[in-house]
């Protein structure tokens, strides 16, 4: 399984001793294993679940030409992702760089599947269509409530996700009201185990600089993963210090290449917060 040097360096956040305060919350809770799949897209297993956010496929020279020779493990998306496994696919609005035609031909491989679109992506009685103005569903034991924006027109939402005790969050290009829309999702969750946030200009009055750092003091999330475009995932590490210089710490992380890992196990979550 190919591996970037810096990935290795410091996307495996495994914890290899147990605390014996925490061993039942590990126990109770799966370790999530974190894949970057390019630009905004990025999947989430837990247990026998997975996630996927924004999918593109790639077409850059990382990514296999056949089908039957895309995984995971190479920043794609291939059948045996899909045939094991209870897939949720979230999209969060219709730009190329977020959504991509190909997921719907994942219904062919997938043991089962689940799609979930921030507006009405079509009509399709078993798709799940979240236009809001915030909207929710609980769907084979994943929670999900959502916020809504408009750029260019474009109708769009954030992902708030509660799956086998994981509470994970898609920023997608949402800059809705994040006063009055991050209160609301504190209804559902008062922090955020994983956080997925758009890198923006290091500037104070850059909307998603404001985004970031209020999402930041509001839900104090355990690990957040920057997302760039893919070729400038490094401008992220910029960003970051600037959060964290004006008072937005947290752990930040970014993919380097499709096909990089992250596995965080609830025991690493606990110690990052314990620290704090």
């Amino acid at each position: 399984m190919r591996r970037s040097a810096s990935a290795i360096a410091k996307c495996v956040l495994v914890l290899a001793s147990l605390l014996a305060s925490g061993r039942c919350e590990a126990q109770r809770r799966p370790p999530a294993s974190v894949h970057y799949l390019g630009g905004n897209s990025w999947a989430v297993r837990v247990g026998r679940r997975l996630l996927v956010f924004d999918y593109v496929q790639a077409t850059g020279p990382a990514s296999p030409d056949s089908g039957a020779g895309r995984g995971l493990a190479r920043g794609s998306i291939g059948p045996a992702d899909l045939d094991s496994l209870d897939v949720f696919v979230f999209v969060t609005h219709q730009h190329a760089d977020h959504y991509d035609s190909v997921i719907h031909g994942w219904r062919r491989h997938a043991r089962s599947i689940h799609y979930l679109f921030g507006w009405r992506a079509g009509a399709d009685p078993s798709h799940h269509y979240l236009v809001g103005p915030r909207a929710g569903v609980d769907v084979g034991g994943v929670r999900v409530r959502t916020v809504n924006s408009h750029q260019d027109g474009v109708p769009e939402v954030a992902y708030l996700v509660q799956v086998d005790g994981w509470t994970i969050y898609h920023n997608g290009d949402y800059r809705g009201e994040i006063r009055e829309d991050f209160t609301y999702l504190r209804g559902f969750a008062d922090r955020v185990d994983l956080a997925f946030l758009v890198s923006g200009w290091p500037r104070e009055d850059h909307p998603l600089f404001r985004l970031a750092r209020h999402f930041v003091e509001v839900f104090r999330p355990a690990q957040v993963f920057l997302i760039d475009r893919q070729g400038q995932e490094r401008r992220t590490e910029t960003f970051a210090r600037f959060l964290a210089g004006h008072g937005a710490v947290a752990p930040y992380l970014h993919g380097d290449l499709p096909g990089d890992l992250f596995v965080v196990s609830a025991d690493s979550l606990r110690e990052h917060r314990r620290t704090r």
